[in-house]
């Protein structure tokens, strides 16, 4: 976080609608310049999430807004 402000990040996860499942994490910092963003998601950290997300039938998407803001969303597995 910029000048050595507080930050905070936030991380919830719920069941959405259709039987899916939702994991969100977020911030309130600055956010992602398009920059940044590009250099993210040729990160170790982005790439793990999208293997996660394929080993899990699901996506994974950036939600614009103040901050960054990253959601997980994938389908419940019946046994």
């Amino acid at each position: 976080f910029p000048n050595n402000r507080g930050g905070e990040v936030r991380i919830s996860f719920c069941k959405a609608a259709a039987g899916n499942y939702e994991l969100a994490v977020s911030d309130n910092g600055a956010g992602l310049t398009a920059a940044s963003e590009e250099r993210a998601s040729k990160s170790l950290g982005m790439r793990i999430i999208n293997i996660l997300a394929r080993q899990l039938d699901g996506s994974i998407e950036r939600e614009p807004g103040s901050g960054a803001r990253f959601v997980l969303r994938f389908p419940a597995k019946s046994d």
